[in-house]
């Protein structure tokens, strides 16, 4: 990929970042939907870092990647009631929200999910106005789960847009990965708002 369609195309996805930023700080609009839309992209972003796409290549790119902006995506420990921990934000990530808020829109993983380590509500969302702490240990309905909060997830997101597009700058093999993606696969553009004013 050439340095200028390298910088075009991280601006446009900047301009969806910039629109995922302002969607999470509505405060009209404290939903679901930014998690939905974030975890979608995050799974593009997996898609054009490894040129393909998979569980695997999502639940690396959280560890590896995203990660760069906040270790905790690579730490954080979930303490059980038994004394037990994991270390597995990656897969509930994957498992949890992604498929479960994009596939049936519910924190409750299905059998699949249930078989390749999601946990039921392993994962919660909230908002900075619940004045919980991004990436923070809580218990849902008596399961041990990690906040992720809206707000400073977007902007977890979009420093690792930066990374990336800084990495393809100095990788031709990367670069080359981006571009044969994004010609398979282009990403959505265009003039549309997320949200509602």
């Amino acid at each position: 990929m050439k340095r200028a369609q390298l910088l075009r195309t991280q601006k446009s996805f900047m301009t969806t970042v910039r629109a995922l930023k302002r969607l999470a700080r509505d405060p009209q609009q404290r939903n679901p939907i930014v998690f939905v839309v974030a975890s979608a992209f995050i799974e593009y972003l997996s898609k054009l870092f490894y040129g393909r796409g998979g569980a695997g290549e999502y639940k690396k790119f959280v560890r590896l990647h995203l990660s760069k902006a906040n270790p905790d995506y690579r730490q954080f420990v979930y303490r059980f009631p038994d004394g037990t921990t994991k270390r597995d934000l990656p897969v509930q990530m994957y498992h949890v929200l992604r498929c479960g808020i994009i596939h049936s829109y519910s924190f409750i993983p299905d059998d699949i999910a249930l078989s390749k380590g999601g946990r039921d509500r392993s994962v919660s969302i909230a908002h900075r106005a619940s004045k919980i702490p991004h990436l923070s240990p809580w218990f849902n309905q008596g399961q041990p789960t990690c906040v992720v909060v809206a707000e400073d997830f977007v902007q977890d997101i979009e420093a690792t847009v930066r990374y990336i597009f800084r990495k393809a700058k100095t990788s031709k093999a990367l670069a080359k990965r981006m571009a044969r993606w994004m010609k398979k696969h282009p990403p959505i553009q265009g003039g549309i708002r997320l949200t509602s004013r």
